[in-house]
C-alpha cells in the first residue's frame, strides 16, 4: 500500500493518495493521529499521522481523496471529513 497525505493549511484541505483497492471512499477520519477511510466496503486504517500533521490536520475544513492506478489518476472525489478529538 502507497498511501501520501498532503495538508495544505492555507487551502484548509487534507488529501489522501492511495492505491488501495477501495472504491467510493465517502469520508476522511482523524482520530487524534489516526487517519482512515471510510467507504462503502467498509472502514481502512491508514495510519498515524506525525504530531505536526495531526495538528496541522485539524484545521483543514475540506477532503479530497486520489485513486492512483500506477502512475495514472484513476478517480478523485472530495469526502467528508470528520474530525475527532484526541482520546
Amino acid at each position: 500500500m502507497a498511501v501520501d497525505v498532503v495538508v495544505r493549511p492555507e487551502g484548509r484541505c487534507l488529501t489522501v493518495v492511495h492505491d488501495e483497492n477501495i472504491d467510493g471512499v465517502h469520508s476522511v477520519v482523524v482520530d487524534g493521529a489516526e487517519l482512515t477511510l471510510l467507504s462503502p466496503s467498509g472502514a481502512t486504517r491508514i495510519g498515524a499521522l506525525s504530531e505536526e500533521m495531526a495538528l496541522l490536520a485539524g484545521s483543514c475544513t475540506v477532503a479530497v481523496v486520489v485513486k492512483m492506478n500506477g502512475p495514472y489518476v484513476a478517480d478523485s472525489a472530495k469526502a467528508k471529513l470528520v474530525r475527532h478529538p484526541k482520546h
